[in-house]
C-alpha cells in the first residue's frame, strides 16, 4: 500500500492573534456543593478546578463567540473583513440551522465565506484548528477564524451530582 504525501506547499501556518471571553459571574465549588452531596475538596482533588464561569440567562454562545473573535481579530491587527473563513467549535449553540459560525462571520465583518460549526465536545477546537490549518495549505483560505466556545451551564442540572 503506498503512503501519499506532499512535502510542497504552505508550511508555515501560525496564529495571528488570540482573543478571549469570559462570562462575569464565578460559581465556586462550594456553591455547586449547595445543592448536591459533594464537597469542594471532593472536586477539586478530582478535577483540579476551583471556580468556573457561568454566563448570564441573557448571554449565550454566539454573544461570547463574537466578543472572543472581535478581540482575535484586532490582536491580529486585522479587520473582518480580511477573514476568509470561519469555524466555531461549540455543542451549546443549541440550533442545528443555521450554523453558529454563519451569524459570528456576518457579526464580525466576514460576509460571504464559509462558515461553520464544528460539534465535537472537547476536542471541538483542535479539530477546528487543523481544519483552518488545511484550508490554508490547501490555497482556500489565507485567514481564518477559530472560535470554541460552550455555555453548559444551560445544560445542566445543579441538583443531579452527576450531571454538574
Amino acid at each position: 500500500m503506498p503512503l501519499i504525501a506532499d512535502t510542497t506547499g504552505i508550511n508555515n501556518i501560525g496564529m495571528l492573534g488570540i482573543g478571549a471571553y469570559r462570562p462575569e459571574r464565578v460559581v465556586t465549588n462550594d456553591e455547586i456543593c449547595e445543592k448536591i452531596d459533594s464537597s469542594d475538596e471532593w472536586i477539586y482533588t478530582r478535577t483540579g478546578i476551583k471556580t468556573r464561569r457561568f454566563a448570564r440567562r441573557d448571554e449565550d454562545v454566539m454573544q461570547m463567540s463574537v466578543a472572543a473573535g472581535r478581540k482575535a481579530i484586532a490582536n491580529a491587527l486585522l479587520s473582518g473583513s480580511d477573514i476568509d473563513a470561519v469555524i466555531l467549535a461549540t455543542n451549546t449553540h443549541l440550533l442545528l440551522t443555521p450554523a453558529g459560525a454563519t451569524a459570528v462571520a456576518t457579526e464580525l465583518g466576514a460576509n460571504g465565506v464559509p462558515a461553520f460549526d464544528v460539534t465535537v465536545g472537547c476536542a471541538g477546537f483542535g479539530y477546528g484548528m487543523a481544519l483552518a490549518t488545511d484550508m490554508i495549505r490547501g490555497g482556500s483560505a489565507h485567514h481564518v477564524l477559530v472560535i470554541g466556545a460552550e455555555q453548559l451551564s444551560v445544560t445542566m442540572d445543579m441538583t443531579d451530582r452527576g450531571n454538574c
